[in-house]
């Protein structure tokens, strides 16, 4: 088990380059499909090193060290993102790292299927290991988690750290109203978007 295992939205599928052996083709078979209904099996090629198939209903696409070898593919950019996320998990579920940190995988992902990844993140989670996850995504805050997990980002001049913890009790029910209501002083800043209206 090593230290830290970072993914960022604009990173690209850079995992699948070093290291296959840490991706479990179920999940990412799951994942994909979840993210993508045309999918209809992801397996390894045994033959050609960090390579894997998606056969979908037409034609078969093929990944190597994290590339599509065909460049102008079909699948959604959502999708795409798909390859980090099962990755991930796969390393979180065979605990190969220490801290995880996922950053914004899932702009083009729907929401009930980013808190389902996340809970089983959370759930495959081992003893003395911790997961960093960031999203833009406010039904998050539904998720029954407790206050302490909250951090919130405050960028104005400089950019600030919000504890929730700082402002709320466990005792507390944490949702998504909170948010709306700017209890933590974290929404953005919109009075330069509606003076358009005057334009």
């Amino acid at each position: 088990m090593s230290g830290w295992l970072f993914t960022y939205p604009e990173q690209g599928s850079n995992f699948l380059k070093s290291n296959s052996e840490v991706m479990d083709v179920k999940i990412f078979e799951n994942i994909l499909k979840t993210l993508d209904p045309s999918i209809e099996k992801v397996r390894k090629l045994d033959e050609v090193k960090n390579s894997y198939i998606l056969t979908l209903k037409g034609e078969d696409l093929i990944i190597q060290d994290g590339e599509f070898v065909k460049k102008n593919n079909i699948l959604s950019s959502g999708t795409k993102a798909g390859l980090d996320i099962a990755y991930i998990m796969s390393a979180i579920k065979k605990n190969t790292n220490v801290f995880y940190y996922c950053d914004e995988k899932f702009p083009y992902i729907h929401s009930d299927v980013e808190k389902a990844i996340l809970s089983l993140m959370i759930d495959f989670l081992k003893p003395n290991t911790q997961l960093f996850f960031t999203t833009h995504n406010l039904e998050i805050l539904d998720m029954n988690l407790p206050i302490h997990c909250f951090t919130f980002l405050k960028k104005r001049e400089k950019i600030e750290v919000i504890y929730a913890s700082e402002y709320l009790s466990n005792k507390d029910n944490f949702s998504e109203e909170i948010i709306k209501n700017d209890i933590f002083n974290v929404a953005p800043y919109l009075d330069l978007i509606y003076e358009l209206e005057e334009v």
